[in-house]
């Protein structure tokens, strides 16, 4: 069966903890097993304004439930592990953090650095990151040289 679901949370972890704070604080944990059980995926998006233009970038943040999100979902003290987990497997599973996908926005010239920066879960993170990658690309545009 096939539910969606609107909620009014800024992430993955936020909707998680909001679907099992629902319950009783008794049934908690056997919430929290059932909940993990049925997901398939939570997509979290936030709306960005676009660099240029007055309209609206959607950032999503793409938790699929495989083995690895599952094993963190499943354990209450290791949730804050997520989005570690979450940016690991991008590639092979097509899941993203919302830094993931404020920075490719950023990458692709559709968000400043400005918007990047306020969306950012952390900030300084995020600006490293974006010089360690221009950085990087200097050196690969230099490689390229005769």
């Amino acid at each position: 069966r096939l539910v969606l679901a609107t909620m009014g949370t800024p992430d993955v972890i936020e909707t998680i903890n909001r679907l099992v704070e629902a319950y009783p604080a008794h049934q908690q944990t056997n919430a929290r097993s059932r909940v993990v059980a049925s997901l398939r995926a939570i997509i979290s998006q936030r709306m960005v304004r676009r660099q240029t233009s007055t309209t609206l970038l959607p950032l999503l943040e793409i938790m699929r439930n495989i083995d690895r999100t599952r094993d963190v979902l499943l354990d209450e003290r290791r949730v804050h592990e997520l989005p570690d987990v979450l940016s690991a497997a991008h590639d092979t599973h097509g899941t993203q953090t919302f830094d993931q996908a404020v920075f490719d926005a950023y990458r692709a010239q559709q968000i400043t650095h400005e918007e990047a920066m306020r969306y950012s879960s952390n900030p300084d993170d995020f600006a490293l990151r974006v010089a360690t990658t221009a950085e990087a690309d200097l050196w690969q545009s230099t490689e390229e040289l005769p």
